[in-house]
């Protein structure tokens, strides 16, 4: 199984501390409709993409084998499901089997239309 429901996810991450929800969107996405509100041990926000241009986050996958190495479920979220199968796919070419988040933060079944939590975030600018 390399995808699952945002609900499935959400019931691993509820029963299994040792699980991690990977919001790959960008710092505006964050910002601007939210991110999924669970154990801040649980979510590691780390964009694929950079806004505006989208152009790859070279940056991404190191950081991403350094926090996922010894995590059971590791879950990959993003708007619809597109960038977090691109990150599933580059994650289980490296690492343990990762799972997309098949219908995203805002798809049909995603994690907000599915009743799910979020919360706000906001950024400093330094």
């Amino acid at each position: 199984m390399d995808s699952c429901t945002c609900l499935n996810a959400w019931n691993i991450l509820q029963n299994d501390p040792n699980s991690l929800l990977v919001d790959v969107r960008t710092k505006f996405e964050w910002e601007s409709v939210g991110i999924p509100s669970v154990d801040q041990n649980q979510l590691l926000l780390n964009s694929i993409r950079l806004y505006p241009e989208m152009n790859l986050n070279e940056r991404f996958a190191n950081f991403l084998f350094e926090v996922t190495k010894n995590k059971s479920y590791i879950f990959f979220l993003c708007k619809y499901g597109v960038r977090s199968l691109e990150a599933t796919n580059m994650h289980n070419a490296q690492a343990s089997e990762g799972y997309n988040l098949i219908d995203g933060f805002e798809g049909e079944a995603g994690w907000r239309k599915s009743g799910l939590p979020i919360c706000s975030m906001t950024f400093e600018v330094l």
